[in-house]
């Protein structure tokens, strides 16, 4: 418990701090309203037979206002993360605003975000801490919300223990909150903004260029090899290889990497001139978002080439066995002998994006498509 002081000569207002202080909270300087007269009188005497006459005024003592540090203030509520973030409302260098990073991806972002009453039960504290009673202490009941935020912002926290705790105690937290978010990338776990949907092709030229690199090609090459006693054993140690998920969305993630496509004409008319991939053009993704992507890219393309590679490549093309439909089914289907005037594989990407194409054109050019 601190104690406040806050003195006046009289039950008004203080002229310095223009603080109200009523007169009871101070020490007796007369017994009761009833010996008022014969307490003047009696001072008047002692005055008249002193030679030396005491000239210093009265200084009454000071009214003690009992508050809560914020260590206190903390500690009582069992470290409730509500109060904390309305104690470091207003603080000069401190992350408290929950509508910002890290709070903001956070699914428990609710559980500590401060609600009226926090707000209110800090903007008392800070009113007592600076000194202030009786009806000069602020009643937020009634205020909205943005009036208490405002009172908190431009009423900050004065005491320099309390100040140096609050931002030891947010910094702690948020260092915990990025932690979490590593660990649920870690764990796969989707991140807010992961499950946006992939629009148009860009996403997925930006994931084969990633794939390329050198490295991460390298990393690919092995994704689907037999693993090692000694590797199996490693897997959860924090000095193991990153893999190559972990690799390719790293890569992909990073605002700086912007590839540009290569200009294919030949192999469809999206690819007639060389486009850049800027990180603005896909969302941001995980480790396991990237194994879910290539997994479904992959297993349309292993049927695209089979039935590429049984027309005879040119000799012969053939298309699905379905005419009313051209999308290249996944078992392959029938294959009917239907004749084309040339060797173009396009004409085996049914309805499937040519994104798909320019794929199996990079993987052709790195010799991965065995991998």
């Amino acid at each position: 418990m601190i104690i406040a002081t806050a003195t006046s000569n009289d039950s008004t207002l203080d002229s310095t701090n223009d603080i109200y202080i009523p007169s009871e909270c101070y020490g007796t300087e007369s017994e009761d309203n009833d010996n008022d007269n014969e307490t003047t009188n009696e001072r008047q005497s002692t005055t008249s037979k002193s030679t030396k006459t005491n000239t210093t005024p009265h200084s009454p003592t000071p009214f003690l206002i009992p508050y809560l540090s914020c260590k206190e203030k903390y500690a009582k509520s069992g470290n409730n993360k509500s109060v904390l973030i309305a104690m470091a409302t207003g603080m000069d260098g401190v992350r408290y605003d929950t509508n910002k990073e890290p709070y903001k991806s956070m699914k428990s972002r609710r559980k500590f975000l401060p609600q009226a009453d926090h707000l209110c039960d800090e903007i008392v504290r800070r009113a007592k801490a600076s000194g202030l009673v009786g009806n000069k202490i602020p009643a937020p009941k009634n205020w909205s919300n943005n009036q208490r935020r405002e009172w908190l912002l431009n009423n900050k926290i004065l005491q320099i223990e309390d100040t140096l705790f609050v931002k030891q105690e947010v910094d702690s937290f948020i260092k915990l909150l990025e932690s979490a978010s590593r660990e649920r990338l870690n764990d796969k776990e989707l991140l807010d903004g992961n499950n946006e949907a992939w629009i148009g092709q860009e996403p997925y030229l930006r994931l084969y260029h990633v794939i390329i690199e050198d490295k991460v090609k390298e990393a690919y090459c092995k994704i689907y090899n037999v693993m090692t006693r000694q590797e199996l054993d490693a897997r959860n140690s924090s000095e193991r290889p990153k893999t190559f998920y972990e690799l390719a969305a790293e890569l992909y993630n990073d605002v700086t990497y912007s590839p540009w496509t290569t200009p294919y004409p030949e192999l469809h008319d999206d690819f007639a001139t060389s486009l850049e991939l800027k990180s603005e053009v896909a969302p941001f993704v995980s480790p396991s978002k990237i194994r879910e992507k290539l997994a479904d890219i992959r297993a349309k393309l292993v049927v695209i080439i089979a039935n590429y590679e049984q027309s005879g490549n040119g000799g012969g093309n053939r298309t699905s066995h379905d005419n009313d439909s051209t999308e290249v089914e996944d078992d392959g289907g029938e294959v009917d002998k239907v004749l084309f005037s040339d060797d173009d594989k396009r004409n085996f990407l049914g309805n499937n994006k040519p994104h798909i194409l320019y794929f199996w054109k990079k993987l052709d050019e790195g010799n991965l498509l065995q991998h």
